[in-house]
């Protein structure tokens, strides 16, 4: 009602004083403190002044003086307003009212804002936005690159974008995400399986009973000759035994009796099972002799050595058989020399030499030498001799098989003889060192 009634009283002015009025209205932000600016017609009447309406609103309902400055302008010149309180909290003044942020609320540590005053003496915040030094979010602080978003927080964007916290690899583990070269996410290494003869060696540090490396278990070693084998080998490395086993081969050599006064022969034997003593065959009791599978009374031996001397060097004893009725041998009769040896008085000397067989030979011909052994000693003789290339023997000779004459040619580095085309052109062309001259032989 007071305010149709101010319209009212408002309208009733503006017809008896002919004023028209335009009133000035303020922007979203500015203060409620509206003022409408009144101007006189063309016409100027003594009897009155012009009078200034004023909007107010109605927290200022209770403002009765405009309170103009002694110097007649009628422009209020501010700072003579009341700063409005909430509503809510009548004891605090607020900016939310003209729709700004107080300052007091706002963490100028995060926010940039720019600072307005709705009205004079109450400064307000406006146009907050998050300083540039937020600027990291899950977008550009990527986790799977190892990085996380540290520090404040401001409207979800964060000051700093730092690597996950570090992390040590340790036994069986390896490294799945670095960061800037330092890892910060890791697993277990890819488990293996074992295998027969097998053992972990290296268990993921993370998790014991993950196994991520294995080797072979502790070789054996095993002797076949007391009855060990091989039970098992390694898996990965099949020349490695882990494990080994037994079998018995102390056994009786001898599974009969012994005849009439004879006896069971025995020995000691031990293998990879135990020590045993073994039966190995039967022998005549002292008195009593082998014949065949029977044991007789002892005889007179009479198959003895007829020599007893040294045996010289490059020799070898001579011998011959001997029975009696204890039984067969072979006995020495004296000694004899080795083969390419002969006797002289008690020793043996060397029966034989290594000469060459020919000491000359003809022009044109070579001769052909051949290894000599004789009494351990081994040289290199002349066997015979051979006509040279482009010569045949003929009697104790070597002659040209060219038709036609020899022709000297003296400009190679090395004697060469040789015939020139299957025909030997009917000639036979010699090449000698540049300082030789041909001789036959060059």
């Amino acid at each position: 009602m007071k305010k149709l009634f101010g319209c009212f009283c408002f309208a009733l002015l503006m017809s008896l004083f002919g004023l028209s009025s335009k009133p000035i209205f303020a922007s979203a932000h500015t203060p409620p403190l509206i003022k409408n600016s009144l101007s006189l017609s063309a016409e100027s009447h003594s009897s009155f002044q012009v009078a200034g309406i004023y909007w107010l609103p109605d927290y200022l309902k209770d403002n009765t003086s405009r309170d103009y400055n002694t110097d007649g302008d009628n422009e209020d010149p501010g700072g003579g307003d009341v700063i409005p309180s909430d509503p809510i909290n009548p004891d605090e003044s607020r900016c939310s009212i003209y729709g700004f942020q107080t300052p007091d609320s706002v963490d100028t540590s995060l926010y940039s804002c720019t600072t307005v005053y709705p009205i004079t003496g109450l400064p307000c915040y406006k146009d907050c936005v998050c300083k540039s030094d937020f600027k990291y979010t899950e977008e550009n602080c990527l986790a799977s690159a190892g990085k996380k978003l540290s520090g404040r927080n401001c409207n979800g964007k964060y000051e700093n974008c730092v690597c996950k916290q570090t992390v040590t690899v340790s036994t069986g583990e390896k490294c799945d995400l670095y960061c800037e070269n330092a890892c910060v996410e890791k697993s277990c290494k890819p488990s293996v399986s074992l295998g027969t003869g097998e053992e972990c060696s290296e268990h993921c540090a993370s998790s014991s009973g993950t196994c991520t490396a294995k080797k072979c278990k502790a070789s054996v070693s095993y002797n076949t000759s007391k009855g060990e084998y091989c039970a098992e080998k390694c898996a990965s490395n099949s020349g490695v035994c882990t494990k080994k086993g037994c079998n018995k081969i102390c056994k009786d050599k001898f599974t009969g009796s012994a005849p009439t006064n004879g006896y069971i022969t025995t020995e000691n034997c031990s293998d990879c099972s135990g020590s045993y003593t073994i039966k190995t065959g039967w022998a005549c009791n002292s008195g009593y002799h082998k014949s065949g599978s029977s044991c007789i009374a002892d005889c007179t031996r009479t198959c003895y050595d007829s020599y007893t001397g040294s045996l010289p060097a490059n020799a070898q004893y001579t011998t011959k058989s001997c029975s009696d009725c204890s039984g067969s041998y072979t006995i020495k009769t004296g000694w004899s020399c080795k083969s390419g040896y002969t006797k002289s008085g008690n020793s043996c000397v060397c029966a034989t030499t290594c000469k060459d067989k020919v000491t000359t030979k003809p022009a044109n011909s070579y001769f052909v030498r051949v290894n000599c052994y004789a009494c351990g000693v081994s040289k290199t003789i002349n066997d015979r001799w051979e006509c040279d290339s482009g010569y045949k023997k003929s009697g104790t000779s070597c002659v040209s098989t060219c038709t036609g004459g020899a022709i000297t040619l003296c400009t190679a580095t090395y004697c060469v003889k040789y015939a020139q085309g299957s025909s030997c052109w009917n000639a036979c062309y010699h090449q000698c060192n540049q300082n030789c001259t041909f001789d036959g032989n060059c």
